[in-house]
């Protein structure tokens, strides 16, 4: 018996064969091709982008050096005329790439419209895939095949059990009967005929009563009919 309690040489699964497989699985391919074209343009925006915030940059640190030396040749007419046309240059051009930059950040937005579209229809696709993953027919078939490994225990225990019975059958008789089982005047026996009867552990119902383990009702019952023919 305590060979039964071993089952790793009895029910293996090769985790590492699913392991191998799952790596392998891509759920979500479809999306993922759009959100791959959706990164490339963001990238390209962000490329303006980060152009457009260094020139700001830029322009702003010379708006600061232009103030720095207004106040320093305030004295100096023509370098203050020639500063001044220098600084009123400066803030245009910082006003246009502000306006500019915020165009372009405009532009994530107007880009998120133009793929959820392409995103909508590519998860539909990647969903219709993965509705169509089943396991439950590979799950059935292995439990199937698991209880009918099982039943060959089953089996041999109905065979052992015909002699088992003879070994009771061999000290039985009509004064056993009413020395141990139908005593008279005694309502509860110490002894039950049930204990004397040889029985073996049945299946789950729950498992059983699965339309698609139905067979094994059939590769059980060779079990089922040894263990009530005593009743």
């Amino acid at each position: 018996m305590e060979k039964l309690k071993d089952t790793s040489k009895l029910f293996t699964v090769n985790k590492e064969a699913f392991e191998e497989i799952a790596a392998e699985l891509k759920f979500f391919k479809n999306s993922e091709k759009v959100y791959k074209n959706y990164e490339k343009e963001v990238a390209k925006i962000e490329e303006q982008k980060a152009q457009l915030e260094t020139e700001l940059t830029q322009l702003m640190t010379e708006q600061v050096k232009l103030v720095k030396e207004l106040e320093l040749f305030k004295g100096d007419v023509s370098q203050v005329v020639y500063l001044r046309r220098e600084m009123k240059n400066t803030v245009e051009e910082i006003e246009i790439v502000q306006q500019v930059l915020k165009e372009v950040e405009e532009r994530f937005s107007e880009l998120k419209v133009k793929y959820f579209p392409e995103f909508e229809e590519a998860m539909k696709k990647d969903n219709a895939e993965i509705q169509k993953i089943d396991f439950t027919p590979f799950v059935n078939n292995v439990l199937c095949e698991m209880l009918e490994s099982v039943s060959i225990v089953g089996k041999e225990f109905a065979k052992q059990k015909v002699e088992a019975d003879k070994f009771r059958q061999a000290t039985w008789d009509e004064a056993v009967n009413r020395k141990y089982i139908n005593r008279p005047n005694m309502i509860n026996s110490t002894y039950n005929y049930t204990s004397m009867r040889y029985d073996f552990p049945s299946y789950p119902s729950q498992v059983l009563a699965n339309d698609t383990l139905r067979e094994l009702e059939r590769l059980t019952s060779g079990m089922s009919t040894f263990i009530n023919k005593d009743n």
